[in-house]
């Protein structure tokens, strides 16, 4: 059932459907609960990765240190870029979570509301 095409149709919500609808959000609340936590754990595993490769990078490297610098950053994009690819997952896994949680609270008040009603 989608509850916001019933709603956009102009139909009355039954207390049964929200509730419904508030269990589907739930459950599917706890799957991405899950998936952030395993995205979190990779963002950190290329976080950490990024890091080390950079310092190896830097303590290899001659010169001052902005030319150290250089030289560690271009040995290490990969690195880089895997570690900015799953920060960005993470960063979507949690706007995905505040979604979730800003529906269930609208469907709090479409309960309340036709609870008021019957």
């Amino acid at each position: 059932m989608d509850v916001r095409a019933l709603a956009t149709e102009g139909m009355v919500l039954t207390q049964g459907e929200v509730e419904l609808e508030i269990d589907r959000l739930l459950g599917l609340m706890g799957e991405r609960t899950e998936e952030l936590a395993q995205l979190s754990v990779r963002a950190s595993e290329a976080e950490t990765e990024y890091k080390r490769s950079f310092a190896e990078a830097f303590i290899r490297a001659t010169g001052t240190v902005k030319d150290r610098e250089a030289l560690a950053t271009m040995n290490a994009i990969e690195q880089f870029a895997t570690h900015k690819h799953a920060d960005a997952l993470l960063r979507s896994g949690q706007e995905s979570l505040r979604t979730i949680r800003a529906a269930l609270d609208a469907l709090r008040t479409v309960s309340a509301n036709v609870r008021a009603i019957t």
